[in-house]
């Protein structure tokens, strides 16, 4: 009766990952126990491993989601992310996760949308200033490279300031960059163009440009706020079936 229990439980998790995996976003997702150990999949001719001897998830432990850098795998798409979301029972204690696997080509278009007249782009860094979506996708997992742009956003980091802005050279031209960290999840917002195409432009222009990255912040939050919406619906049903887990009740 007990291993029947464990059955039909174990059924039920595996509908649910189903169910969020019909976003056209959401390539996988998996539950995770205390111990790091993946124990259900919606995917179930992916490997199974463990993560309890990464860094990522002993910030998960702590009550911290967390969003891992680029990672290449053998999807279509090639690039992904993984979003993973603790989950904690009645006393506030972390039991487990749940984790997502997000295609990366919904950062990649929005990256590429935004233009600025003819030299000015927009990008986004994790926060070791790695790329997650670029105009150029080659460069989407690489290390940001511009020295000029990495003081930046030291700068703003060191001053515990979500904004930084100001004119560096970058291979032999004067750039302006403007970069906003994005809080909830320490990515960073930056756009930049050529110093000398702003001079030629209009004072409303360049409040335009100005305009254009607040918007690019606050789109870049909602979308936050979307993802871990999608991540975090099906938590209250999973997380009994985690506790079940933790419990030996799947053994």
């Amino acid at each position: 009766n007990a291993t029947r229990m464990s059955s039909l439980k174990v059924e039920k998790a595996k509908e649910l990952l189903k169910q969020v995996c019909t976003n056209e976003d959401i390539y996988e997702a998996f539950l995770i126990d205390k111990e790091g150990n993946i124990f259900i999949d919606s995917n179930e001719e992916s490997e199974q491993i463990t993560l309890k001897d990464q860094e990522m998830y002993e910030n998960v432990l702590k009550g911290e989601t967390v969003f891992s850098d680029i990672l290449f795998s053998n999807t279509e798409s090639g690039k992904v992310i993984n979003i993973t979301v603790p989950v904690k029972n009645e006393y506030d204690e972390v039991i487990g996760a749940v984790c997502q696997v997000i295609f990366n080509n919904w950062f990649s278009d929005f990256s590429k949308n935004i233009k600025i007249e003819q030299t000015g782009y927009a990008y986004i860094l994790d926060e070791k200033l790695n790329f997650i979506a670029h105009p150029d996708i080659i460069k989407e997992g690489e290390a940001l490279v511009s020295d000029g742009m990495r003081q930046m956003i030291k700068e703003a980091y060191d001053k515990e300031e979500n904004h930084g802005a100001g004119v560096y050279t970058y291979k032999g031209q004067e750039k302006y960059g403007s970069s906003y960290i994005v809080g909830d999840i320490d990515w960073i917002i930056s756009v930049v163009q050529n110093v000398k195409e702003i001079e030629k432009q209009a004072v409303i222009e360049f409040l335009l440009i100005i305009m254009s990255i607040i918007v690019l912040v606050i789109i870049v939050s909602i979308a936050s706020m979307q993802i871990s919406k999608k991540i975090t619906r099906p938590i209250d049903q999973l997380t009994t079936i985690i506790s079940h887990a933790s419990d030996g009740d799947f053994g």
